[in-house]
């Protein structure tokens, strides 16, 4: 082993720890992801995934008006936004990837994955209430649900919402939303109602039948 002698030996030692744990530090959506031996990164076309990544075991898909919209008056563009959730197995984290009009624009993870996509389970009520947090979680134990909506709400930055690179909005302005609903009729018990939001469960329901 060799001991650090000089001080410019301790110097390039403090440089090199520094530059890892900005690397650590990263954001998800700044790395890119590696599929086999190919990366996938933000900005590429979504073929790029499809080509070199596992097929998504689900996809949320939704529009929002375009940000910056050049239509001729009376006709409003809209941006097609969907989420892709890519399993890479039990030792690997899901990851959730942000793809606007056939581009990728964002990236999440969220929890580790599974050996092979569950089929429906026909939880019971208490199966669904302890599934988990998140989307990857419900989908592992109970497998897709019975039932799938988005709605829009408007949050305001200004109040401290967090908002994501992939978040459509102009500065200062209030940001629209895209929440996922899942709903589950299950075996025994009311009927179970999960809203998502950037695939974390964010409000759950119950509801009589």
């Amino acid at each position: 082993m060799q001991l650090l002698t000089t001080p410019e030996d301790i110097i390039k030692l403090l440089i090199t720890i520094t530059l890892l744990l900005v690397l650590l530090l990263l954001p998800q959506s700044a790395q890119a992801l590696r599929c086999g031996s190919k990366l996938v990164k933000t900005g590429d076309p979504v073929s790029r995934l499809q080509r070199n990544c596992p097929e998504p075991f689900w996809i949320e898909r939704w529009s929002t008006p375009a940000l910056q919209d050049n239509s001729i008056i009376g006709m409003q563009l809209s941006d097609g936004l969907e989420a892709w959730y890519l399993n890479f197995g039990t030792r690997k984290l899901v990851r959730r990837i942000l793809v606007r009009n056939g581009v990728l624009v964002g990236e999440q993870t969220l929890g580790y994955g599974f050996t092979r996509a569950p089929e429906k389970q026909n939880c019971s009520g208490t199966d669904l209430d302890r599934a988990g947090n998140t989307l990857v979680d419900l989908y592992r134990r109970c497998g897709p649900p019975d039932q799938e909506s988005v709605y829009p709400i408007t949050v305001y930055p200004q109040y401290g919402y967090t908002i994501q690179p992939w978040h459509l909005h102009h500065p200062g302005a209030p940001v629209v939303i895209y929440r996922l609903v899942w709903t589950y009729y299950p075996k025994r018990g009311q009927t179970r109602v999960f809203h998502f939001e950037d695939g974390n469960i964010v409000q759950r329901q119950r509801v009589r039948d």
